[in-house]
């Protein structure tokens, strides 16, 4: 059968015999109702009023698809916050949006609250224990729920989110406390582990890995990438990451487009692994093609399955965290780190900088700014007057021998100098230097 003709002027509104009917999606699910009515401008207003509505299953009676109230609460709030981005730095980009979403969908989805006036401390605080799976099972006080599990940074995220939105509708919903920081914000990979990761990887896994620890992209700008970010011809190469991207539209979380350094090991490989690398879409899984999710594909089975085997504690996260705080520990200034990584500086500092404790380091810092005590300068004086007596007394010695060099080498012996008779190499003691000025 023939898809019905859409209209431009009512999305989703077609004519079935004499009557128009609205036909939209939501939630996976395809949605077609009876306008009951033949008018063109009757069913353009019936289907605006209408479109992602709840609607009753006249075979089963439940709710099919449609808007709850939650889900337009929820539009109205991404919409706003989207319009304040253009004077506000708090607004939200595109990305921002998507992200927000998708963590009070998942909360209406898990906790089965669909108004957000249902929104309670209690709630948030449960669809937390649910996502970090310290929630216990239904009727059973020993056993976890661990059936939506996530990472605990996400489950940090989307409950901190879901507050968020509750207390923009109005709810005074308590923030969530939560005991120190998050893995993913403390753990770096030292730089022997690195080489080692890097070396037992290939193909697509290795470019991930080798744009989280030697440039420091994160997870969307690595799924992202496309080959003309990459500047490998140039007497610099670098990686342009660009904003919006001039094809796809993409946008990167800062929503400011930035330049990293492309360090040959990284340069080397693409050219190694990628024959025909200036043709190639995207620079991984060219094939994936850009859907509704944030990501252009879901990379997490490629990754974990490498993680659970090498590194268990390594997430996209962790190799951006890891990248920067190398970069500080080398002596790579903040401000530049910052041009790098795209971060403002405060961001850098509170959550990204994992320095050594450099006691050697820390006391030359001190000391070259700090006033030394009345004793420390006399110390260093009686310090500095020794050792220019030694230098003294060295240079002296010098010039002792310097002379007494010259002074053999202008003397020329003769024969005659020595006592006895016979070869000069086999003659006894020489005359005083007296006796052989006189011969002269």
């Amino acid at each position: 059968m023939a898809r019905p003709p859409q209209s431009k002027a009512a999305p989703g509104l077609f004519l079935r015999g004499q009557t128009f009917w609205l036909r939209y999606t939501t939630g996976g699910e395809q949605i077609r109702v009876s306008l009951d009515t033949s008018d063109r401008m009757e069913a353009i207003k019936r289907a605006e009023e209408r479109r992602g509505q709840k609607q009753i299953s006249t075979v089963t009676g439940k709710i099919r698809g449609g808007k709850t109230d939650l889900d337009r609460t929820l539009e109205r709030y991404t919409a706003e916050r989207q319009r304040a981005k253009i004077t506000d730095e708090k607004g939200f980009k595109d990305g921002t949006a998507k992200g927000v979403t998708q963590a009070v969908q998942h909360f209406q989805t898990i906790m089965g609250i669909t108004d957000p006036g249902g929104i309670t401390s209690k709630a948030v605080s449960e669809f937390y224990r649910k996502l970090n799976g310290t929630a216990l099972l239904p009727g059973n006080q020993v056993k976890l729920d661990t059936t939506h599990k996530k990472s605990e940074a996400t489950a940090r995220t989307y409950a901190t989110r879901v507050a968020t939105f509750a207390r923009w509708f109005g709810i005074e919903v308590a923030a969530l406390k939560f005991k120190g920081k998050t893995p993913s914000r403390k753990t770096v990979i030292p730089l022997a582990k690195v080489e080692e990761l890097l070396a037992t990887a290939t193909g697509d896994l290795k470019f991930v890995l080798l744009a989280g620890f030697r440039a420091g992209m994160r997870r969307g700008e690595i799924v992202w990438a496309r080959p003309s970010w990459f500047n490998l011809d140039s007497e610099n190469p670098s990686i342009s990451i660009p904003c919006p991207d001039p094809v796809t539209g993409w946008m990167p979380k800062t929503g400011v487009e930035r330049e990293i350094p492309l360090v040959s090991e990284f340069a080397d490989f693409i050219r190694a692994t990628f024959p025909d690398w200036k043709k190639q879409a995207f620079c991984i899984r060219p094939e994936k093609q850009p859907g509704d999710w944030i990501y252009r594909f879901d990379d997490r089975k490629m990754f974990n399955g490498f993680t659970s085997k090498n590194c268990r504690e390594l997430t996209h996260h962790v190799m951006r965290h890891s990248f920067i705080s190398h970069l500080a520990n080398g002596g790579v200034g903040v401000a530049q780190i910052a041009a790098w990584s795209g971060d403002k500086i405060a961001t850098l500092e509170r959550h990204y900088f994992h320095l050594k404790a450099d006691a050697e380091k820390a006391e030359e810092a001190f000391a070259a700014h700090r006033k030394p005590t009345a004793r420390q300068a006399q110390e260093a004086m009686a310090a500095q007057q020794e050792a220019l007596a030694i230098r003294v007394a060295e240079m002296l010695e010098a010039q002792k021998a310097s002379l007494e060099h010259q002074k053999t080498s202008l003397v020329t012996p003769h024969p005659s100098d020595y006592t006895g008779g016979g070869n000069v190499a086999d003659q006894g003691t020489p005359l005083s230097d007296d006796k052989i000025k006189k011969r002269r």
